[in-house]
């Protein structure tokens, strides 16, 4: 049963739709985009991810540039995005999410961290709120390997290894296995930030693009 809930996330998928039709790559326009500013999340949390050796090996790895998640949404749009609007907030999201993205190789690497508001009623980290990150940082990672940098989640499968403790801060690491046409595979997962890190989730996502997307390509969405 749990590998079925796990992996069945029509929900999640349904989100995908919307969510991959309206995101942009990772470059944006600087004059329609703001970052969240500090105050608005917790510098402490900031500080300990900065101080990890993980972090540490992005920063001095040239082929890893450095941005935000709220970087890539244009201010106007970010309420309609779920890490960026609902969930985002004390005791829920509580950092703008650290983002490492290598255009090379294709790879994502996001630092989130999240409060005590988003525990289900078992006291662990409710899964949808997980896999709703995977989820957008999968399709990130994957869009810039479709003809117009756009697509939707033709499928996400997910297999839940651990569950995450609340007040907790996780990495998420995505790379495009496969790529192909108006195809794109992106394997991902789910580990805590820790000398031993412990592995909660893995997943992989296919993203397509509808060949009527071609027909839209001069319109800026935003």
């Amino acid at each position: 049963m749990s590998t079925f809930l796990g992996k069945t996330l029509l929900s999640t998928v349904a989100f995908a739709t919307g969510f991959a039709v309206f995101a942009r790559p990772w470059k944006e326009d600087s004059r329609t985009v703001n970052t969240r500013s500090l105050d608005e999340q917790r510098l402490d949390i900031i500080k300990d991810i900065k101080n990890t050796k993980g972090y540490e090996l992005l920063v001095n790895d040239r082929k890893f540039a450095f941005g935000s998640h709220s970087s890539r949404i244009p201010k106007t749009y970010r309420h309609q995005y779920v890490s960026q609007g609902l969930f985002f907030g004390p005791r829920q999201l509580e950092i703008d999410p650290l983002v490492f993205v290598n255009n090379e190789d294709n790879e994502l690497q996001a630092y989130y961290h999240i409060g005590d508001k988003m525990a289900s009623y078992d006291g662990k980290i409710h899964n949808g709120v997980l896999s709703t990150m995977i989820d957008e940082s999968l399709s990130f990672c994957g869009f810039p390997c479709l003809p117009s940098k756009r697509g939707v989640t033709a499928k996400l499968s997910i297999e839940f290894l651990d569950h995450v403790q609340p007040d907790s801060t996780i990495v998420l690491k995505a790379k495009v296995r496969e790529s192909k046409g108006r195809k794109v595979i992106i394997d991902g997962h789910i580990e805590t930030v820790a000398d031993k890190p412990v592995k909660i989730a893995q997943a992989e996502c296919i993203l397509v693009e509808p060949k009527w997307f071609k027909y839209f390509t001069w319109l800026s969405l935003f």
